[in-house]
């Protein structure tokens, strides 16, 4: 495997400062359009809807929220994202947008979550595994816990 790339190196200080920029990014109709029409596709290969999610990379929470307006009211979906800023956004987006009980964010590793095996019925990463210095450790990781 090659180096890590400036941006897989610097993700965390990057995020921290681009946050608002991320918040332009994904804060529009069509990105929670797209998120939501991810769980569409997770229900047709499921055969039924998710009852667990975990959005990896979540970034501002936009599309975690999304998949999970998208779920009936009994599944959960929990967002991961590595920098404590962007989940502090989420956080902040969250509460502004009033709080979904079936969401929580969490800072935390993606090639080590800290969740159970089987823990998620469905997994999604929107723009993630390029920023990551070991894409393999993360695939497993996320097959891990799915």
């Amino acid at each position: 495997m090659g180096s890590p790339s400036f941006v897989q190196r610097h993700a965390e200080q990057l995020f921290h400062t681009l946050g608002p920029v991320y918040d332009r990014l994904t804060d529009h109709e069509l990105w929670r359009a797209q998120n939501a029409r991810l769980m569409e596709r997770a229900t047709e290969r499921l055969g039924r809807p998710p009852h667990a999610v975990l959005d990896v990379g979540c970034g501002t929470g936009v599309g975690t929220l999304a998949m999970a307006a998208a779920l009936p009211p009994t599944a959960r979906v929990t967002g991961l994202d590595l920098t404590p800023a962007m989940i502090e956004r989420e956080r902040h987006y969250h509460r502004a947008r009033g709080a979904d009980p079936r969401v929580r964010f969490v800072v935390g590793d993606a090639t080590c979550t800290g969740f159970a095996t089987g823990s998620f019925d469905t997994v999604v990463g929107n723009s993630v595994l390029y920023l990551v210095p070991d894409a393999p450790s993360v695939l497993r990781e996320l097959a891990r816990v799915l």
